[in-house]
Formats: C-alpha cells, structure tokens, sequence
C-alpha cells in the first residue's frame, strides 16, 4: 500500500540528494521509493555497517546493507526495487536540512498528529453552553441529503467511527471522525451567499486550525453522486495511518500542509516543513525494502512501506477469500488488530443448511415501468371512487368564493396541515415579518432555511413567502370545502400510488442482502504465520530426526511439506505459542495431518 524511499535533492560535490524526478541519462541518477529527480543529483538513505553511518545514494544500497529504521536503529536491506512511475511528486523541505526529499504522491511520512482531542478524552470545557441541546435538535431533523450520506457513514462502515451533528469548539459540525480527523458539512442554498461563504471560510479556518481536514459537498453531489462522494471521503481516510506512539501517524505526501511536523535524523527531531512542491513527472524511482521494520531514515524525514489490512477487511465484509501479506510485524499486527475488532452485519441466509453458498434473502424494490401502470385497471377504479367527492368540494368552494375554478387552479394549502408543528411556526414569523417588513438578515435566513429542511420549499426571500391559504377572510363554508377538496385529492393519490407498486413486478437488488438485526458478524478464522527467511538445501541430506525414515521420504518429496516440517519442527523447538503479555500456551505430543487446510494437531500441557 505504499513503498518506502528514500531522496534528497543537492548538487554533485555539494552534499547528497535525495530526490528522484527527472533521471537523465549522464546527468544523474534517480533515487526515492516513489519519487525521483535524478538530474540534479543522486539520492540518499541513512546507512550504518560500512563505513560508519552516513547518507550514501540510495541506488548504491544493496542488499545485506543496513539502513536506519524510524525505531533509530539499523535494520538489514533485504532487496532493492526498480520500477517506472508516472504521476505527481512531492518535494518536502525544511529549515534543518537544505536538501529536498521527492517523494510519489500516495507515500506516507512520519508526521507528528495534527488532531487536537476535542471529543477523545471527553473534555467538553471548549463547547459553548446550549451547543449540545442544539445538536440533538440538529439530529432530529437532518436534511434529506445529510440522511442520506449518514446511511453510508454510520457503523463504521468506511472503517473508522464518524459522529453526527458533533459539537467542535464554537461550531457543530454535520459529520465528524477523532480517528481521521476530518469533518464533513453538506451544504444547502443557504451557503451560496456571500456572508454565508465567508462564514464558512471562517468556520474552514478554525477547523483546520485544529488540525481537521474539512471536506464540503453539496446536496446535489451527495443526493446524485453519493458513491463518487463516498469515495472521496475513503481517499481522504486513506491519507493517514496510525502509528505506534499515540502523538505520530503516517500521512499520504498529497496531503501534507506547509507547518506539520515531520522527523529528523537518527535521533527523529521534529521539524516543521516549510515548503512543499509539486512536479508531474515520468522517471524511474527505487525503493528498499527493509527486514523488522517498515520504514527506514532518509537525509530529510522517515517513509513508510507497509499496508494496514484495508484489502483483507473489504474482502471479509463481503465474504471473500484473501491472503495478505507484510515484511513488517508492525503492519501484520495493525492488520490483525483491526480484523479481531472488525463487526460486519449478519445476511439472512435463504438456505442456511447450505450457509452462504445457498444465497441471501435480498431486498426487492417495485420494477414501475410505463406498461405496468398502463395495464393496471384499479387505477380507473380508484379515480372513479374519489372523483365524485372531488367535484362536489369544488363547486361546493365555487359558490362560496364567486370563482369558477378547474380542478388544477384550486391553490394549495399553506401553511400545509402535513408540516411539521416546528414549520408552521417558522411560516408564522416569516409571513408577519413580510407584512411588518422589518425582521434582521440572520433571522429571516434561519427561518427560511427551517421551512426549507422541513418541507422543501426552497424560498430565497421574504417576496416568495406566499400568503396564508385559505385567506382570513374566507368564509367557514370556503374553508372547509377547500380542506375536503384536498384531503380527498391526496387520499386519491396516495391509493393509486400504492396501487401501482403492489401491482409493478419486483426487482430483486443483489448488492442489497437482507441485514439481520440483533446478530453482529465478525471476522472468520484466519492465521498468522511468520515465514522464515528462504534457505537452500539439499532435502535429501537434511537431517529429519523428527520423523520415521518412510514419513521423511514423503515429507521430501513434497516442497510445501517441507515448509510444514520447518514450522513444526520450530513448534517443537519452542514448545508453546506465544501471546502479548508474555503469556504462553504449552503444547505436547505434536502431530503432522493432512486432512484438507488442517496440518498439525496437538494437546496442550495441563498447568503445573
């Protein structure tokens, strides 16, 4: 999920480079796992075990060299990587070094945490008193478009936790994650005005003070490109990896900002970048990679070279076989971490003797298409049975107001019975503001965009606010045959719309199995397993005092089954298995099997 490199930048008999970009042939050489800018000089690792410790070009490292490791202490190279890249470079400077590192866009840095803990510890002391009662009311009435984006926010389900309508200092933000340090707000009509932009700017800055990442969209995007959306905020997510001190973490290089803190030299003292650069570029990069450590000290900070399971989680989500693999102990852990503590929604089996490979029970949805609804007689059923109510309500509302309205000019109710209580009181202020013509900029707006959240009615200003239907001068008579016109009218609706999907054939949605509640999945078995460092032997000579002469021979003739005698011959060696904490389980009588993915079998001691 990233490699590590080295790269600096510098000219020849100055000092070392590390950059890697441009790489002309005879001008240089090019350097920088994921980077490369070869033509103003060569690039650089932080070396030990040859002549001393010092930065040598990062092209000139072989393997069996030893290169320092973010830990500070050297770790043997086990192989060297070439590849082409094409794409954006970043070069990191800062005041300590006057060398640059290049580095691919998508490579990870070690960078001191830029999230503040607002929300982590529990310490509310920064929140202004009634923030809370108002995120809760904020909570309870979302947007359509916020709805709809929290569906796919919620439950971890782009793996790390988001919170709704969470306060954050003076503001209350639409959707925030402590793990990703970013916030997410889905912005109406209201935020295309000019004061409303320059609040929002003044809101970005504050946030991105903290050391938030601030990500806007509006309900267009999210009500018509959800997934592009999704996968927007999944990058981002993707930008930054935890580390192993809580105050550290691995950010992407796209997304490093003039002022983090990234960690210099052996001893790792924090620095602050002072410029960042970006160049497009097509050129050879090198990359090493490293035994018992997944990053390695270049002249300028240290990279990253290992993933953190996010292959293995989709996979298990969606019930798929994986493999993954690391040379890192660190990044295996992370990965095993996050699988042991990962919860995915249990499928409704529709054959569960068989399990999963009987199918799911999947939702369906209404297939409504012209013909269906053409072919559908209850329709004309319906329409009959309400027209007659219909047409008396209307000439019973002629007669009382002297007007000879068609069906399609009766006026709407407003405010509508069906609103919320909350929108016909934001439609009271705003109609006595209009009449009064005196009401301040932030209320009006706040009520308008109330009615907006709550009805859809998308008023710009105080001219568009209709007046009350039916009018305080209509006569009871009026009224009330205007109520029975309308009432009659959406029970009508209302039943052929239900008449139209109960009769419209069903479309099965295969990316939609049906979720059983009350059951949480977790991750199936899976193993771990060390892999020690390849040797190449005779298997004919080796010594097997393990095993009988006749088990041996077979054993020999099959190479994975030589691999299997190593680890359990290991196993024998050990006799246990170690857990974190220093505790151990120990296992007596060790058995080969061969029985399918099984292939060892053994009793532990009993305690002493």
């Amino acid at each position: 999920e990233g490699t590590s490199s080295a790269a600096m930048s510098g000219r020849d008999g100055e000092g070392t480079s590390s950059a890697a970009m441009s790489g002309r042939d005879g001008e240089g050489t090019s350097s920088a796992a994921t980077s490369g800018r070869a033509g103003e000089g060569t690039s650089s690792a932080a070396t030990s075990g040859r002549d001393g410790e010092g930065l040598i070009p990062i092209e000139t490292i072989q393997p069996g060299d030893f290169v320092l490791g973010h830990d500070g202490r050297p770790h043997r190279v086990l192989r060297t990587i070439q590849k082409p890249y094409q794409g954006t470079m970043v070069g990191i400077q800062h005041d300590r070094s006057p060398q640059t590192l290049w580095v691919t866009a998508d490579h990870y840095v070690l960078c001191r945490k830029r999230t503040q803990s607002y929300g982590a510890e529990r310490t509310w002391r920064h929140i202004p008193e009634g923030h809370f009662a108002r995120a809760r009311e904020l909570r309870r009435d979302m947007t359509p478009a916020e709805r709809r984006l929290w569906s796919a926010l919620r439950s971890e389900q782009l793996g790390v936790k988001f919170r709704r309508q969470h306060p954050i200092g003076p503001y209350i933000a639409d959707f925030y994650s402590w793990e990703a340090g970013l916030v997410i707000e889905v912005d109406g009509s209201s935020h295309f005005t000019p004061e409303a932009q320059a609040y929002d700017r003044e809101r970005d800055d504050y946030l991105s003070a903290l050391g938030l990442t601030v990500l806007r969209f509006t309900n267009q995007e999210v009500t018509s490109q959800r997934e592009g959306v999704l996968s927007r905020i999944a990058e981002v997510i993707a930008s930054v990896k935890p580390s192993e001190d809580h105050y550290q973490q691995w950010r992407r290089a796209d997304s490093l900002q003039v002022g983090d803190v990234i960690y210099f030299g052996p001893e790792l003292r924090p620095v602050e970048i002072t410029h960042l650069v970006y160049e497009e570029t097509q050129e050879q990069v090198y990359d090493l990679e490293v035994e018992d450590a997944h990053s390695f000290l270049t002249g300028v900070c240290a990279v990253h070279n290992c993933g953190s399971g996010t292959t293995a989680f989709c996979a298990e989500k969606w019930g798929r076989r994986w493999i993954t693999c690391d040379t890192s102990r660190v990044a295996l852990a992370i990965a095993r971490q996050r699988l042991m503590t990962a919860r995915y929604d249990y499928y409704e089996l529709a054959d569960p003797a068989r399990g999963p490979a009987g199918g799911f029970y999947y939702e369906t949805v209404p297939h409504i298409t012209l013909e269906s609804i053409a072919k559908n007689t209850e329709i004309d059923a319906i329409a009959a049975k309400y027209q007659p109510q219909m047409d008396a309500a209307l000439a019973e509302l002629n007669t009382a107001l002297g007007t000879t309205w068609k069906e399609w000019q009766v006026p709407h109710e407003v405010p509508h019975p069906v609103w919320p209580k909350e929108a016909h009181e934001a439609y009271r202020k705003l109609y006595e503001a209009k009449q009064k013509a005196f009401a301040s900029g932030a209320q009006t707006e706040a009520w308008l965009q109330t009615v907006y959240r709550l009805t859809g009615h998308n008023w710009e200003s105080l001219k568009e606010v209709p007046d009350p239907v039916p009018a305080s001068d209509w006569s009871d008579v009026a009224k009330n045959a205007l109520r029975r016109f309308w009432e009659a009218k959406r029970a009508k609706r209302q039943e052929i719309d239900e008449s139209i999907q109960r009769h419209a054939p069903q479309e099965t949605l295969y990316d939609r199995p049906q979720v059983q509640r009350g059951v949480v999945r977790v991750t199936g078995p899976f193993t771990v397993e060390a892999i020690p460092v390849p040797a190449v032997e005779d298997p004919t000579q080796a010594p097997i005092p393990q095993f009988e002469t006749d088990e041996a021979r077979a054993r020999i003739s099959d190479r994975g089954g030589d691999y299997l005698t190593t680890m359990l011959n290991l196993l024998k060696q050990q006799g246990g298995v170690l857990f974190p904490g220093g505790k151990r389980m120990e296992l007596v009588n060790l058995r080969p099997l061969n029985l399918g993915m099984l292939h060892l079998e053994a009793e532990t001691s009993p305690p002493q």
